[in-house]
């Protein structure tokens, strides 16, 4: 198929292309990437499950929302290849820790 009928290079990445249904005719053909593909959208839930937990919100006993983490993380989240021995970071009793950013500001920090 020639690039120019087509709008764009035969070798680009689409996630959807406007139809001839779309209302600006200029973009009608137009190849566009979603935000979030599938596996990057299953990856980001894997993570919230294993980093924060199936339910975050829950009614405490006055009918106040609170926030709950329930993480299920395995041990080898704990290690860190990288570091001397494998054994990853410690804290300062010696408990193996991974640690998260929650919301872009609130340090999270797991002891196992």
């Amino acid at each position: 198929m020639d690039p120019k009928v087509y709008g764009r290079s035969l070798m680009e990445c689409s996630s959807f292309i406007a139809s001839s249904a779309f209302l600006d005719p200029s973009v009608v053909g137009r190849g566009f990437l979603a935000r979030l593909s599938g596996s990057t959208a299953e990856f980001l839930s894997i993570w919230r499950l294993m980093f924060i937990g199936p339910n975050p919100y829950v009614m405490n006993d006055d009918g106040d929302v609170e926030m709950q983490l329930i993480p299920a993380l395995p041990m080898w989240l704990f290690e860190d290849k990288e570091t001397a021995g494998g054994e990853g970071k410690r804290d300062e009793d010696g408990n193996l820790v991974v640690s998260y950013k929650l919301f872009a500001s609130i340090m999270v920090t797991y002891h196992n």
